[in-house]
């Protein structure tokens, strides 16, 4: 790679990261982590949480209006912690003196940077200050703020505060799964987004190849790509980045990360052991024999796809939030030449209609949550609806957005981004092609466990089989740790995402 290439690139990955919040992260404090895990642990022992869709009761008044519904309200301040870095949230500032101006109401925003929001908002949640009325919220990460949170349903059922054009069934609904919990719903979605393989469609075309079904195809396509200083694929391998480009395979094939205990079960049973080292020993491969840049073991998916979009890797398996950047002409030199395609399933031999049960790509969505301690809850309540609302996505969509939630959207707007009909696709195939990740508190730890063992086997620092009965072994001393595993409860497979239902495993 040319000097300046290099240096252009790592600049731009720094930007990306800088601007998505990935340069640093402030982890909860242990103290708070065993806390929420054993308040999670104790909750989920005793009811289903997340999993299913909620059907909430909805309130419907006719002639409502915003206006007369923030009568009551205005004056008052809504205080938002808002996530740095994604567009969703740099497209909605622009309209927010329109709301203020119908509804009277003030709408106060702050940003954090994503890897050091759970830290910072947990500390704020738990010593019970009333700082901010709204949190912008990860659903991967919303299990530990579920304690803390109000639910949106009462709401809903009130015809005062409810916009009958809400449309709540038009909101994805792999993304409200994500989002609701102990039957009630927490959050409206305003981001939908997942891993997608992006290729070079032109490159493809020349190659006379179409886009990869199997990992075994994707690896030799891979390599067939690799040489005169191009590269065949992109890893991203920073971090819980690194757990994802090896999970991600996997769960095509079939696997399983824990058991109806939550124990972990990448090295158990057999089975599931003989898939893992597949998954592992083909990510390794990728990087050992240099079909990914070099740097690409710090790329998270900032880097990867800056490195993408310098127009010398043929694939780039990222999020769809990403996408809007990578079609930027004043950004990306590949923009207009990708084509876009699900992520393989598979080995060798490709799972029927592309389908795993449970799930293989990694679900994310997030949306506004309404904290307890809020003394403007109805006040955020509407704000954070009338973001959600059709009229105001659809803006957003126009604007630039590239991860909408709504599923109208999609069909009005599938033209404008080559990855929507997969978006919209995925709507229709709830809980066969997305991974909704575990509901358990604190998420990032045990995926950070996971992550640092397969990266000591990418540099060859360990063998693939040590390095996944390494992890499975530090994941489950973790989880025990934490008090997951006392009175050997069963969880409910909403918790575990083990919608297969493996045998028990006993790991210590």
């Amino acid at each position: 790679m040319k000097r300046d290439t290099k240096e252009m690139m790592n600049a731009f990955g720094k930007a990306m990261a800088s601007r998505l919040g990935f340069l640093e992260e402030v982890s909860t404090s242990r103290r708070e982590f065993l806390r929420n895990s054993s308040l999670m642990a104790a909750g989920f022992a005793a009811a289903s949480m997340g999993g299913a869709v909620i059907a909430p009761r909805i309130a419907r008044a006719e002639g409502w209006t915003l206006a007369e519904a923030a009568k009551p309200y205005a004056g008052a301040t809504v205080r938002v912690s808002n996530l740095a870095g994604y567009p969703h949230n740099d497209f909605m500032r622009p309209l927010i003196a329109d709301f203020e101006k119908e509804t009277g109401i003030k709408i106060q925003i702050d940003t954090v940077q994503y890897g050091e929001a759970v830290g910072k908002h947990m500390q704020l949640l738990a010593t019970g200050s009333d700082e901010y009325d709204l949190f912008n919220i990860d659903s991967i990460w919303f299990p530990g703020y579920a304690p803390y949170m109000e639910p949106l349903t009462g709401f809903m059922a009130d015809a005062k505060l409810m916009d009958p054009s809400f449309d709540y069934a038009d909101l994805s609904e792999e993304c409200q799964k994500t989002n609701s919990y102990l039957d009630q719903v927490y959050m409206f979605s305003n981001m939908y987004t997942f891993p997608i393989l992006a290729y070079r469609r032109d490159w493809y075309a020349e190659s006379n190849l179409k886009a990869p079904v199997t990992w075994k195809e994707l690896y030799d396509q891979a390599a067939q790509f690799s040489k005169d200083g191009k590269y065949g694929y992109v890893i991203h391998g920073l971090r819980t980045a690194m757990m994802e480009m090896v999970t991600i395979p996997y769960l095509s094939m079939g696997g399983t990360v824990f058991d109806d205990y939550l124990h972990p079960t990448f090295s158990q049973p057999p089975e599931n052991f003989e898939k893992a080292k597949q998954a592992m020993q083909l990510i390794r491969d990728i990087y050992q024999n240099k079909l990914t840049p070099p740097g690409s073991l710090d790329f998270e998916l900032g880097e990867a796809s800056a490195a993408y979009a310098q127009g010398n890797i043929a694939m780039n398996l990222n999020w769809a939030i990403i996408f809007a950047v990578q079609e930027d002409a004043k950004q990306s030199k590949v923009a207009g030449k990708n084509a876009y395609a699900w992520a393989p399933t598979g080995y060798d031999t490709p799972a029927p209609n592309g389908e795993v049960t449970g799930g293989y790509t990694r679900l994310a969505s997030f949306g506004l949550s309404i904290s307890k301690t809020s003394k403007n809850k109805e006040a955020a309540y509407l704000f954070s609806q009338w973001l959600s609302s059709p009229a105001i996505q659809e803006k957003i969509v126009v604007a630039g957005d590239s991860a909408p939630s709504r599923i109208k959207l999609l069909e009005k707007y599938t033209d404008k981004y080559g990855h929507f009909p997969i978006l919209l696709e995925a709507t229709k195939l709830v809980g066969k092609k997305l991974w909704d990740a575990p509901k358990i508190a604190n998420e990032r730890q045990w995926e950070d466990t996971v992550a640092i063992a397969f990266q000591d086997c990418m540099i060859g620092k360990i063998g693939v089989e040590e390095a996944i009965v390494k992890a499975d072994k530090d994941v489950a001393k973790l989880m025990r740790q934490y008090g997951f595993y006392k009175g050997d409860n069963e969880y409910p497979k909403s918790v575990t995402s083990n919608f297969k239902g493996t045998a028990k495993v006993e790991l210590l």
